[in-house]
């Protein structure tokens, strides 16, 4: 199970562990996640999430089908093929080898069109 809620994303943040003389070591926030079953009446069946207890009061604020249409928007504009999106049939998007022509050309258009970096003649 991935440690990311769906709906907001939340994942788990770093800081530092600290103890009573100071001392600090690394050590990890897991975010509050929970996994819940919704109905979902336009595709008459359960649907279950990963979310967090924010995204739960979310879900329960915009409701399980506005929620379910931001999954869908937030997966296609970051073309991941994970999560619910293949589970509602949904196409995801092109191929990966497209996407990263694709980026490859973008970042080429971008660097082209930089000026020259100055270098220091000593």
């Amino acid at each position: 199970m991935s440690k990311t809620c769906q709906i907001l994303g939340t994942r788990a943040g770093v800081g530092n562990r600290v103890s009573h003389s100071h001392r600090k070591t690394r050590r990890t926030f897991a975010p509050n996640l929970q996994s819940k079953r919704y109905w979902v009446p336009s595709l008459q069946r359960h649907v279950t999430l990963t979310v967090s207890a924010k995204g739960i009061k979310t879900i329960d604020r915009i409701g399980i089908e506005a929620a379910i249409a931001r999954i869908r928007r937030d997966q296609n504009v970051n073309r991941t093929g994970h999560g619910i999106t293949p589970m509602l049939g949904q196409s995801v998007g092109p191929p990966l080898c497209r996407r990263v022509t694709a980026q490859q050309t973008a970042l080429t258009s971008c660097i082209t069109h930089m000026a020259p970096r100055r270098t220091r003649h000593t």
